[in-house]
């Protein structure tokens, strides 16, 4: 039997590499089956890591400017020509202390600064996962951070920080000749108005009501600066950093899409009997672009069973046309952190028991009517 791993990370517990070791174990405590693994991630955090552990590549360090303007250690991942980063490494809401969440200060100058980078150690191709963001400045710090330049009517550069979009009065954008930007992003928010940046985003990164409406006035006098338009499907997603993505001419793509791409994964596929699946929870939501319902739509054109594995599982019905089966790991009453504490080994016996019950029907001999016979 041929069987693929390809799990996304159990947040806070295993990342995709880790999760595919361990269904690999519970594979191999009872038959012996030809395993291929590819961790898998859908374009957010993981995701660098999961190239790295799919592709042989390497994480590579840099110190850029973090979203307050401190210095910051971020990574991204370099496997050939081909690089990962995730905005979050240099603009994170993480990196911001609560009592300092003000999205009209926090830039995304580091996130140029990582691509810089990346174009710099030889990636001609980048891929740019977007979520979990603490901006809101439209991406000025990125043009910034990619030595383009945002000027004031005085012709200077002008401050991080969406607050100094006020000033901003004509673009300079960076020269990406030979660069090929892919940007993974799942959300299809435009950048203004009331499914914009500001309105849906900026009240989870620290924007009062009335800081809400200042950001959107900005971002819509900083918009006319630009040929992209503020209205396309993922323009808001990281605070407008998918507009000025659009602006320096990236493809906005769903992230498993990307990074299944990346990886080969549909190659990796082919001929296989059986694909495992995972994440940390599983449910109605996933069907929207998360990992495991992208692994299994290519796994399903491949002709190949699909099951999935999660530590939380609801609504199997809804899941019931994309999964062979959905399997809860945790094997009886725990508290949260138990249960993560025990995720490696919880898994491998989750997937063990599958395996045992897959073999005994494989291996049960044909019965025979007897009142026929």
């Amino acid at each position: 039997m041929r069987i693929v791993c390809a799990p996304d990370s159990f947040k806070e517990s295993l990342s995709a590499r880790e999760a595919a070791d361990a269904m690999a174990r519970g594979i191999r405590r009872v038959i012996d089956a030809d395993i291929t693994l590819v961790p898998m991630a859908d374009g957010g955090e993981g995701t660098a890591q999961s190239v790295c552990d799919a592709l042989g590549g390497q994480l590579r360090r840099a110190r850029v400017t973090g979203p307050l303007g401190e210095s910051v250690e971020a990574h991204y991942a370099l496997a050939g020509d081909v690089a990962v980063v995730e905005c979050a490494q240099a603009c994170g809401l993480d990196l911001v202390p609560e009592d300092q969440r003000n999205p009209l200060r926090t830039t995304t100058r580091g996130v140029g600064e990582l691509i810089a980078h990346a174009i710099d150690a030889g990636a001609s191709t980048v891929i740019v996962g977007l979520g979990g963001s603490a901006t809101n400045d439209g991406g000025a710090g990125l043009i910034a951070g990619l030595g383009g330049r945002v000027l004031n009517a005085a012709g200077d550069p002008i401050d991080d920080g969406a607050a100094a979009l006020a000033d901003a009065a004509s673009i300079e954008l960076p020269d990406l000749s030979g660069i090929t930007l892919r940007v993974a992003c799942d959300v299809d928010n435009p950048l203004l108005g009331e499914r914009g940046a500001s309105a849906v985003f900026g009240p989870q990164k620290g924007a009062s009501p009335e800081q809400v409406s200042e950001l959107d006035a900005l971002l819509r006098d900083y918009s006319t600066l630009f040929d992209a338009d503020p209205e396309t499907p993922g323009a808001g997603a990281a605070g407008g950093l998918g507009f000025a993505l659009l602006a320096l001419g990236a493809q906005l793509e769903p992230g498993v899409r990307i990074v299944a791409d990346t990886v080969r994964l549909a190659d990796k596929v082919a001929g296989a009997d059986l694909v495992l699946v995972g994440e940390g929870s599983i449910d109605s939501q996933t069907l929207s672009g998360k990992t495991p319902a992208g692994v299994a739509e290519i796994a399903r054109a491949a002709g190949a069973a699909v099951i999935a594995f999660a530590g939380r599982v609801a609504d199997e019905e809804e899941l019931a046309h994309l999964f062979d089966a959905v399997i809860p790991i945790v094997p009886g009453p725990c508290t949260l952190a138990e249960a993560k504490a025990a995720a490696a080994d919880n898994l491998e016996a989750a997937v063990a028991r599958v395996m045992r019950l897959l073999a005994e029907i494989m291996h049960r001999p044909e019965r025979v009517d007897t009142e026929r016979a």
